[in-house]
């Protein structure tokens, strides 16, 4: 009895094989551009740049001059198999539009590729032939008819492969010379079952249930110690801002007693004076002066503001925590 490699596999559907051609769209200038820059990398000997323009040209504006020039450039790079499959394609095109010379021509060139064609065939026994069943060489998938079929391929290595589902995949690499070349397909071995899933390591144990801490109840001198912190550090700030404020009025006090100094030995009176640079040294003193006292006011007030936030702050719940241990009769 035949192994499977899979117990079940669902009904396959025929899936219709449509030329590539089909739905290639028709564009006679973009061809025509593709194929005289293709010309122009064959005269400088660049054929493995032309062969794809090439091709893409046929696909695109089908004709026979560039499957003649397509067939010559795929021989120039060492593949005879497609130069040999062009040149058969453009004998067919040119007999059906009547071109008998170009007919002839491509036969002929068709004819000397023969002795470089190595043909592969890829055998594959009834006992491989499972559902699902996918062959390809060298990536390009190889369908039912073909099977048993020696295909004109080129020289060099080629590579086998085939896939179905639930088995292991088959791979041969042969090397193609002039003697033909026979690959015969081995039943797939089932695959390895998946691993089973890891198994989960034990969840660690619940941590014990930790006492739950007495509920505090806040109540609305509790609630206003807790800001307590911020008014000292208002008051701090405001006195600082103060002493700063009296630096700075000292300051000006300095500078309007210079420029006051200044001016009397210069020969000016409160009311009048006898050049310019001393009504000028006046005019300094008594803006400072202003700022002096401006400023010593401001300061003022910024140091009593900043006392009266730091007496009237209230004390945290640690502060009169402490307070009720050293004086435990002052709470009764």
């Amino acid at each position: 009895m035949t192994r499977r490699c899979s117990r079940a596999w669902p009904l396959l559907l025929a899936a219709l094989a449509v030329a590539p051609n089909a739905f290639a769209q028709n564009d006679p200038v973009v061809a025509q551009a593709l194929f005289d820059e293709a010309k122009d990398m064959m005269r400088r000997g660049d054929f493995s740049s032309a062969c794809p323009k090439l091709a893409e040209s046929e696909r695109l504006d089908p004709g026979v001059g560039t499957l003649l020039n397509l067939g010559e450039c795929w021989d120039r790079v060492g593949k005879p198999s497609r130069a040999w499959a062009t040149f058969r394609e453009a004998e067919a095109m040119a007999a059906q539009q009547g071109q008998r010379e170009r007919s002839r021509y491509a036969a002929d060139r068709a004819v000397e590729l023969e002795s470089k064609l190595v043909r592969l065939t890829i055998r594959v026994p009834e006992a491989v032939r499972i559902p699902g069943l996918e062959v390809s060489r060298d990536q390009e998938r190889v369908n039912e008819p073909l099977w048993g079929t020696a295909v004109p391929v080129d020289p060099g290595e080629h590579v086998i492969e085939a896939r179905a589902p639930g088995c292991e995949p088959f791979t041969a690499r042969v090397t193609a010379s002039h003697d033909p070349v026979v690959v015969d397909l081995v039943p797939l071995e089932p695959a390895p079952p998946p691993p089973p899933p890891p198994v989960g390591e034990p969840a660690p144990p619940p941590a014990p249930a930790r006492a739950a801490a007495p509920a505090l109840v806040a109540t609305p001198r509790a609630t206003a110690a807790s800001s307590g912190g911020v008014m000292p550090t208002s008051g701090f700030v405001l006195g600082a801002a103060g002493l700063a404020g009296v630096g700075l009025g000292s300051l000006f006090g300095v500078l309007a007693i210079d420029r006051d100094n200044t001016s009397r030995a210069a020969g000016c009176s409160s009311t009048t004076c006898p050049t310019q640079g001393g009504l000028d040294l006046t005019h300094e003193a008594v803006v400072f002066a202003t700022a002096a006292n401006v400023t010593f006011v401001v300061s003022a007030v910024l140091l009593v503001t900043g006392v009266v936030f730091v007496l009237a702050a209230p004390r945290s719940p640690a502060a009169r925590a402490a307070q009720a241990l050293l004086h435990p009769w002052s709470f009764q």
